[in-house]
């Protein structure tokens, strides 16, 4: 018997990036990807789109319930197959492509939608070790590497700090000159018209 599933926003975000990429993708890469779709939307927006808790773990920072849902949908949304590493590194190599019996089709909204394809323009044909580089090259990854390079060895487990992300240049001066006190002179005023047009041309691109 087929167990049902009601899908949270991470297995639905888990299938359209397999479904977009077009090609099997392995865990530690999806899990990377995942990561920095949360983060760019939490620069955008000030939220994170699977509302996930994420940790430091031995590859990087991962989302707490990516491997529990994973499993889930095993067999039915996905296809898992499991092959030797062919590093030094000893861990096997997990492979995840759409499986043939899915159960629900991924619910996920315009902004959302927009969001993952921003990040995916830029990382689908990048290396696993490019999208690696790109997720510690993040603020609260940076954070966690210099206390680790102070005490000696990897905070495994350590929560990631979502709060240290810059919020969007644009959309944060938007906001800020809009609550503030507006003087009406030519000048403010041609001010605001170019930072409306900067602020519409990025809204215009989540879809």
């Amino acid at each position: 018997m087929v167990k049902s599933i009601i899908p949270k926003k991470l297995h639905s975000l888990i299938i359209y990036i397999i479904a977009q990429c077009g090609r099997e993708l392995g865990a530690i890469e999806l899990a990377k990807v995942i990561y920095l779709i949360d983060l760019e939307m939490e620069s955008l927006v000030g939220k994170t789109m699977t509302g996930e808790k994420y940790t430091r773990q031995e590859k990087g920072p991962l989302a707490i319930n990516f491997g529990n849902y994973i499993s889930q949908m095993d067999g039915f949304e996905l296809k898992v197959t499991i092959e030797a590493s062919a590093g030094n590194s000893g861990i096997p190599k997990h492979n995840h492509i759409l499986g043939n019996n899915p159960r629900f089709e991924p619910v996920l909204d315009s902004i959302d939608l927009s969001t993952i394809l921003r990040v995916l323009n830029k990382v689908k044909d990048l290396s696993p070790i490019q999208i690696e580089k790109i997720a510690y090259s993040s603020e609260p990854m940076v954070a966690i590497l210099k206390k680790e390079r102070e005490i000696g060895h990897v905070l495994l487990g350590e929560p990631i700090d979502f709060s240290l992300i810059k919020p969007n240049a644009t959309l944060a001066k938007w906001r800020e000159y809009q609550k503030a006190d507006k003087p009406s002179d030519k000048k403010f005023e041609d001010f605001l018209t170019q930072e409306r047009s900067e602020v519409n041309d990025l809204i215009s691109s989540w879809g």
